[in-house]
């Protein structure tokens, strides 16, 4: 499947048929209605939408709304889409249970901030790119809202899902 994102349009097709499988159009000209933020997961299933109050699930294969959740801005699915972290109030990191919208892990350390987020490719893990300033930390959260450090005092140019990664 393939997404694509126009000026207040997302359109899903399929490309074995080239068909539409999935169309909506989002308000323009309302600045809290408006998109500004996507994410979705690997296999174009669902798809996070955020607006400036809040980020709804989608079904990108039947259109039906799943979760919502105030104030957030989706970051990633987990590779199982089970999974979907986002940066919430003060770019503080969370994880949500994506079918439910239900909180499963938040930032405990106030002085960090999260930059961004990957899914691990062989399950419901998320790593999560933080920082207190200084150098980054990445962390592991696993379906059960349990986190770990994996690695302290990294300056990563930039996280990816990588398919022989041995953090996860």
């Amino acid at each position: 499947m393939l997404m694509r994102i126009t000026f207040g349009e997302l359109r899903v097709l399929d490309f074995k048929s080239g068909s539409v499988v999935y169309q909506q159009a989002f308000p323009v000209g309302n600045i809290r209605a408006e998109v500004n933020s996507v994410a979705v997961a690997h296999d174009s299933s669902f798809a996070a939408l955020g607006t400036q109050t809040q980020t709804t699930i989608v079904n990108l294969l039947n259109g039906q709304l799943g979760s919502r959740a105030n104030g957030v801005t989706p970051l990633t699915f987990s590779w199982d889409g089970k999974l979907l972290a986002v940066d919430g109030t003060d770019n503080r990191g969370e994880v949500f249970n994506a079918s439910t919208g239900r909180v499963i892990w938040s930032e405990s350390v106030a002085s960090r901030v999260t930059q961004g987020a990957v899914p691990n490719p062989a399950g419901s893990e998320v790593m999560l790119l933080v920082t207190g300033g200084g150098l980054n930390d990445l962390l592991v959260v696993g379906a059960g809202g349990t986190a770990h450090v994996v690695a302290k005092d990294v300056f990563p140019d930039q996280i990816a899902p990588c398919t022989n990664c041995s953090a996860f």
